[in-house]
């Protein structure tokens, strides 16, 4: 059991990937709801030990084949504007999905669209986050996920929530990302328990780095070294079934992100 006290009460941001929650493959949205009923079956009992949890999704299949179909990476034209809408409602299916599991374990959630709290600026992500405030001070839990944000310049841009907590700093302690995989890995597939930032010096110019972090795993363990520079302690690690969350909030599974001392 993870356990905590009023006390020295911390907020945890916990993001739970995309891949790991649908079938990322499947022709259409499909949900793996053994892992999202276990996942907030788990939350239940940190929430419930005094630990406030800020909690996020991946889109999965219910988010990359629609807003790659429409091009809203690129940016919003005449003729993608339906996009915005369509994967805005199946990312909502997909939260509703989740919504009804914490509703059966009587666990105050409520989903926050990032597209009402941020946009994209000139200068970069601007966002208000006074109602995430307000929801942890009243003891209801704000669940997140990576959306179709406003932009100053483009139209649209695509908010991962992977980049959440870097807009978060003044709120959370701990980040947490839950992956399809047990953690960072190097070429034999063995789980590296620490990467250091010296360990990514070379990505991406040599491929005698020891670190497997090609793709999605790349970006993740670049922004988890941004957090980790801000302070912030950093672990990403699998899930698949329950208590795998518990065993990463412990230190037990997968892999932290730290700096150089």
């Amino acid at each position: 059991m993870f356990t905590s006290t009023m006390a020295t009460r911390k907020t945890i941001y916990v993001k739970i990937g995309g891949s790991t929650i649908t079938e990322k493959g499947a022709k259409q949205p499909k949900p793996r709801m053994d892992r999202i009923r276990s996942f907030c079956s788990e939350v239940k009992q940190v929430v419930s030990s005094g630990t406030q949890l800020i909690l996020a999704h991946g889109g999965g299949s219910y988010a990359h084949p629609f807003a790659a179909r429409h091009s809203l990476d690129a940016g919003l034209t005449l003729k993608n504007r339906i996009g915005v809408t369509e994967t805005r409602y199946w990312l909502t299916e997909l939260s509703q999905i989740f919504l009804r599991e914490f509703l059966r374990a009587s666990l105050p959630v409520v989903v926050f669209h990032p597209s009402s709290l941020v946009y994209k600026s000139s200068s970069g992500w601007t966002p208000f986050l006074t109602p995430i405030k307000l929801a942890l001070e009243n003891e209801i839990t704000p669940l997140l996920m990576g959306d179709v944000v406003f932009a100053e310049d483009t139209g649209v841009a695509i908010l991962s929530a992977d980049d959440i907590p870097l807009l978060l700093l003044d709120v959370v302690d701990e980040v947490l990302f839950l992956v399809d995989v047990p953690g960072v890995m190097d070429e034999s597939g063995r789980v590296l328990r620490v990467v250091r930032k010296k360990d990514l010096v070379d990505i991406g110019k040599t491929s005698a780095s020891t670190i497997d972090v090609t793709g999605g795993m790349e970006e993740k363990v670049k922004k988890a070294l941004l957090l980790a520079e801000k302070g912030k302690k950093v672990r990403i690690a699998g899930y698949k079934e329950k208590g795998d969350l518990l065993k990463a909030l412990n230190g037990l599974s997968g892999t932290e992100i730290i700096l150089d001392y």
